[in-house]
């Protein structure tokens, strides 16, 4: 018949079993306590996603030429050497 014998006396490893034992596990439940994130508050990342988003649609679906020159609508008769494109994406006609 062992004897039982308290954990201030056991060993290190024998304390390290004993607790390791004692502990369960979460399972699949997460107990991280998440919140939901204000949509008041300004969100950086969600703002550089938005400016890239128009700059990509800008580049991809948005053809100068037929803007301006092709159509008939816009400025009709200008000419590539007038058109300029500003770091701001406006387009500026002399």
């Amino acid at each position: 018949m062992a004897k039982y014998v308290s954990l201030d006396k056991r060993s290190k490893k024998a304390k390290k079993e004993y607790y390791s034992s004692m502990r369960m596990t979460w399972g699949e439940l997460n107990p991280v306590t998440r919140t939901v994130p204000s949509k008041k508050t300004y969100n950086r990342n969600k703002d550089k996603q938005e400016r890239r988003r128009a700059d990509r649609e800008f580049r991809n679906g948005f053809d100068i030429g037929s803007f301006l020159l092709g159509d008939g609508g816009g400025c009709a008769g200008m000419r590539w050497e007038n058109i300029v494109l500003c770091s701001k994406g406006y387009i500026i006609a002399s």
